[in-house]
């Protein structure tokens, strides 16, 4: 599956026990799966790009100049507000307040029954296919 565009990835941390930390929304997931597979049976599938276009570094550094603006009271009440955060600004805002490292990649979501995957972000390769 080829990338529908560049802004077709996904961003999410790591803790320093290797636990993913992620902004998902549950509900948003489980109504995909639905769609996909008619069923919510299913488990995610983060696959972290080891090379990837330069425009998602320039992109984290405009997003991290403007995130940096913000005290850390703010940063941590941005979080907690009902704004659907985009999964960069999500991902940046945990490494500026919990060192979270930060993954690029794709997700997908694994059907349980069948084994099937669907790449909902990004295109489940090795690297970014944007071109």
């Amino acid at each position: 599956m080829d990338q529908k565009n560049k802004y077709d990835y996904h961003a999410w941390n790591v803790d320093k026990n290797g636990n993913i930390k992620d902004q998902l929304n549950k509900h948003m997931i489980d109504f995909i799966s639905m769609f996909k597979f008619g069923h919510d049976d299913y488990t995610l599938i983060y696959k972290e790009w080891k090379k990837y276009p330069e425009f998602y570094n320039e992109l984290k550094k405009k997003k991290e100049e403007i995130i940096n603006t913000l005290t850390k009271k703010e940063k941590v009440e941005y979080l907690k507000t009902d704004i659907p955060l985009s999964c960069m600004n999500y991902a940046i805002l945990k490494n500026h307040l919990f060192e979270f490292d930060i993954k690029f990649g794709s997700l997908g979501l694994q059907c349980n029954k069948t084994k099937e995957i669907h790449w909902e972000y990004g295109n489940g390769l090795e690297e970014s296919d944007y071109k």
